[in-house]
């Protein structure tokens, strides 16, 4: 009896351990079936229309239906300045501003004797000491204008078939059937961002002697096709245009710059540095501002013209070195923040005389090293040069922005979140334009943008970059196309 009844008993407790273990495996299974749902009802919730408007859809298209309409869209590799955790050396110590990789052939002669950062350009054919023209590209858009819309298409599309071959973009159809016939947020910019760009974001009238501007980007071959359509749709507003790379294209304002070290994003600093330096010998006394950014970079050249004439810049211009950009918190020893570099930054004439002739050759000169935005800001400090405020100077909205117009209108301010909401949260912490005695406050949806904006960033595929082209600019697309005849609704023009 007693073999019986432990018997029993060890029977029950098996039977009630596999019960729990049931119980716990139902249990897992279903909380992860609940996180699953909750991130897919996140991403919808993010993805509703705005229902008010006649022409709104259900939800923004999918990365594979986008892909379906255009050939490649490559992933993106996003870089968090802030994961780095910059540590500076003493402001007297200019060499000891980041301890990385060294760069072995710094002083390496490579042109006619001339030393890095100074070697220079290549022409086509290989040979050195070529000098760009940075308005030919603005003269041959200039003397081929006819029809708008149509010259527009035409000048993105009619390209020799040699500037698209090796691009990772080489397949795209940049034609209105394309840019045009998707409607409001179905595209690229989403339909949060289709609604920043028509109900906040507006293009700046012409403003009577303005600034001339040298717009430049850094790219290389493979993104050849992005470089282009950067260059023919705001590129060639400017009143001159650079694009630094690995190869040249005269027509194109493309040319291939030498720096020290290899080419590669870890090594973006020593490219910067030779992007300035060629600037400075060439071109210093022929612009009155210069504005460098990444191939990921829309440009609003007619707000940076308007923003580059108010009045807390006009009597300084000369005077003083101006260093303007999007500000980002930095918790370095020697600087609070630095200059955020996605959506480029600005020198005046003579912060870039002031940088290439006293921190040029002193400041970090030898590190390899991709974050070249903090790399500048940190040389400026020691210079005694500090970024100034580019908030709208009325309500203090941003100007310069670090993301895409769809990322700017969904994303919330998070000390621990994203790069973006940690920016977000800084500056909801700065005082108010014109009210000392205030602070900015949260900046959502349509307020977390200017106006009159200045420069969008993450604007990573050359249909991208024609979509906001041709938003912003609501005469481009033909009137019976789908985005041309919803913008003639919305009454843009």
């Amino acid at each position: 009896r007693k073999l019986n009844t432990s018997a029993m008993l060890i029977r029950n407790v098996i039977s009630q351990g596999r019960c729990c273990v049931k119980k716990g495996i139902i249990l897992t299974f279903s909380i992860l079936i609940l996180l699953e749902f909750f991130v897919v009802f996140r991403k919808y919730a993010e993805s509703l229309s705005f229902s008010d408007e006649p022409w709104s859809l259900n939800i923004i298209p999918s990365d594979e239906t986008i892909k379906k309409n255009y050939s490649i869209f490559p992933s993106k590799n996003v870089h968090d300045p802030l994961d780095d955790k910059l540590k500076l050396g003493d402001k007297n110590d200019n060499d000891n501003m980041l301890q990385f990789e060294p760069i072995a052939q710094l002083n390496e002669s490579i042109n006619d004797g001339l030393e890095h950062p100074h070697a220079g350009a290549r022409f086509p054919n290989g040979s050195f000491g070529y000098v760009a023209d940075p308005r030919a590209l603005k003269r041959t858009i200039d003397d081929a204008r006819g029809e708008i819309s149509q010259n527009y298409f035409d000048r993105i599309t009619k390209v020799a078939a040699h500037y698209r071959i090796g691009s990772l973009y080489g397949d795209t159809i940049l034609s209105p059937d394309h840019v045009c016939n998707l409607g409001p947020g179905r595209s690229f910019e989403g339909e949060a961002g289709f609604k920043l760009l028509t109900e906040k974001i507006s293009i700046s009238q012409e403003v009577k002697d303005s600034p001339r501007v040298l717009c430049m980007i850094y790219t290389y071959r493979k993104m050849r096709d992005l470089a282009r359509i950067q260059a023919l749709t705001w590129g060639h507003e400017c009143d001159g245009f650079l694009a630094f790379s690995t190869e040249t294209i005269p027509e194109l304002g493309i040319l291939e710059i030498l720096h020290a070290g290899e080419e590669s994003y870890q090594n973006m600093w020593q490219k910067v540095r030779s992007i300035w330096a060629y600037v400075h010998d060439h071109y210093l006394n022929d612009f009155d501002y210069f504005h460098l950014g990444g191939d990921d970079l829309y440009l609003l050249t007619e707000n940076m013209r308007r923003f580059l004439k108010q009045k807390q810049f006009e009597n300084i211009e000369k005077e003083e070195a101006l260093f303007l950009g999007s500000w980002a918190e930095f918790n370095g020893k020697d600087f609070p923040r630095f200059v955020a570099g996605a959506p480029g930054y600005t020198l005046n004439r003579k912060a870039l005389k002031e940088f290439v002739t006293k921190a040029l050759h002193t400041c970090a000169t030898t590190f390899k090293v991709s974050h070249e935005d903090r790399m500048i800001s940190g040389c400026f400090w020691k210079l005694g040069i500090f970024s100034r405020d580019t908030r709208d100077p009325e309500t203090g909205e941003p100007q310069y922005h670090d993301c895409s117009p769809n990322h700017l209108y969904i994303f919330r301010a998070n000390k621990r979140g994203s790069f973006h909401a940690k920016m977000a949260s800084y500056w909801e912490t700065l005082p108010h334009p014109l009210f000392s005695n205030q602070t900015t406050g949260p900046k959502h949806e349509l307020e977390a943008a200017s106006k009159y904006s200045v420069a969008l960033h993450d604007i990573y595929h050359p249909t991208y970059v024609a979509r906001i082209h041709s938003i912003l600019h609501p005469e481009l697309c033909p009137a019976k196309s789908v985005l041309g005849r919803a913008l003639r609704m919305y009454k843009l023009i």
